[in-house]
Formats: structure tokens, C-alpha cells, sequence
């Protein structure tokens, strides 16, 4: 009796080993990504930080609740981050369609 249990657990292990192999092998493959669009001449960001992350942040989750309240970027930035400066880049952003 113990070795008809220890052939069908090596049975089984066969089995499940070869379901597993075929569900891999017709698996999809991953996207590749797209090359970023090239950065336009002349441009510099400057972002300056610090911290361990989670001295100061922002949470993604109170965000969202402050602009359902109805405040501005500016506003909730203002909230998480002290001594900010926010303004505009000069550069045109495409709109996300957000």
C-alpha cells in the first residue's frame, strides 16, 4: 500500500510538472516598451530631495480625498511639502485626457 501512495504522489508530481510546462509555453510574451520620445534641446529639470520616504510625502490616498474637496495642485502640494516654490515650466504638456 505505501508504495502504490508513493507512486501515484510521483504520478501526480509528473502530471502537474508537465500541465505546468505547457500552460508556460504557450504563455504570452511581455510588450516591449517604447522608446521614450526624445527630450527637447534646451530643456533642464532641476529636482532636488532628500529624506528616508516617509518623513515627508505625500499620500496618494488623502491627495485624491483633497481634490475631490475641490483644492487646487497647488494647494494640496502646498499641504504635504513646506518651502515649495510651484510655478510653470514654459514647456507644453500634452493633456492626459484625465
Amino acid at each position: 500500500m505505501k508504495r502504490l501512495v508513493v507512486w501515484l504522489a510521483v504520478g501526480l508530481a509528473v502530471v502537474a510538472s508537465g500541465v505546468v510546462g505547457l500552460t508556460m509555453a504557450h504563455a504570452p510574451t511581455p510588450a516591449h516598451a517604447q522608446q521614450p520620445p526624445p527630450e527637447p534641446e534646451g530643456i533642464t529639470y532641476a529636482i532636488h530631495g532628500g529624506g528616508w520616504g516617509h518623513g515627508t510625502g505625500m499620500s496618494q490616498f488623502g491627495a485624491y480625498g483633497m481634490g475631490l474637496e475641490g483644492r487646487t495642485w497647488t494647494q494640496i502640494l502646498g499641504w504635504y511639502f513646506t518651502n515649495i516654490d510651484t510655478g510653470q515650466l514654459g514647456v507644453d504638456v500634452p493633456d492626459p485626457g484625465v
